[in-house]
């Protein structure tokens, strides 16, 4: 078998692998609230659910952005 005809081994990408800090995860969030686009932001929340406890600390003025847009509906 040629070296090219190997198959090759991945696994599917996830961004909440790549979501380390909480100023990450907040810039993440802003992104998505930016477009408006309500599938957008709450798979961009779905996400960020994922994300290991210790790492998803979100700053308050997040807290209070998704709040604004969601009507205070959590």
């Amino acid at each position: 078998m040629e070296p090219w005809e190997h198959p090759m081994e991945s696994s599917p990408f996830d961004a909440a692998d790549y979501l380390d800090s909480p100023e990450i995860i907040a810039a993440y969030l802003d992104e998505a609230l930016k477009s408006g686009d309500l599938g957008l932001i709450a798979k961009a929340i779905e996400t960020v659910m994922r994300v290991p406890e210790d790492r998803r600390t979100m700053p308050k003025e997040m807290l209070r952005r998704i709040a604004e847009l969601t009507n205070g509906v959590t």
